[in-house]
């Protein structure tokens, strides 16, 4: 699932990319600790088996980004509707 999961989010922030559309940060961090974590289970877990660390780790980090990027989204549209709403009481 992993391995398919990092294919997936490097050929979209490759695409979107190449395409121009400049938006392919979000894509990158969040397949870059994918990847660095899924190297370091290869190093220590001999075997085709991915360690519940690894899970942990990697959906954690996972959870921050989304936060953030949540959080720097909120922060632009909130006062937007904030301020519609009292422009529309005058």
């Amino acid at each position: 699932m992993f391995t398919s999961l990092l294919l997936l989010q490097t050929s979209l922030a490759c695409i979107l990319q190449f395409a121009g559309i400049g938006s392919a940060g979000l894509f990158f961090l969040s397949a870059f600790p994918l990847f660095i974590f899924l190297v370091l289970n290869a190093l220590f877990m001999h075997g085709g088996e991915i360690s519940l660390w690894t899970y942990a780790l990697t959906q954690f980090v996972t959870l921050i980004t989304g936060t953030q990027v949540l959080a720097a989204t909120l922060d632009v549209f909130v006062p937007l509707v904030c301020l519609n709403v009292s422009l529309d009481l005058f």
